[in-house]
């Protein structure tokens, strides 16, 4: 049995995105009194 995927009937909304661009870190710094490892190791 094949079943098809309908949109309207599994979804209340979609976005059709035609632009995307890449993601952009954001800028760290190092905290005082925190371990450069922190939360991961000592």
């Amino acid at each position: 049995m094949c079943e098809q995927a309908i949109l309207a009937e599994q979804f209340d909304e979609y976005i059709w995105v035609n632009e995307m661009s890449a993601v952009k870190p954001f800028d760290t710094g190092e905290l005082e009194c925190v371990p450069d490892t922190y939360p991961f190791g000592t």
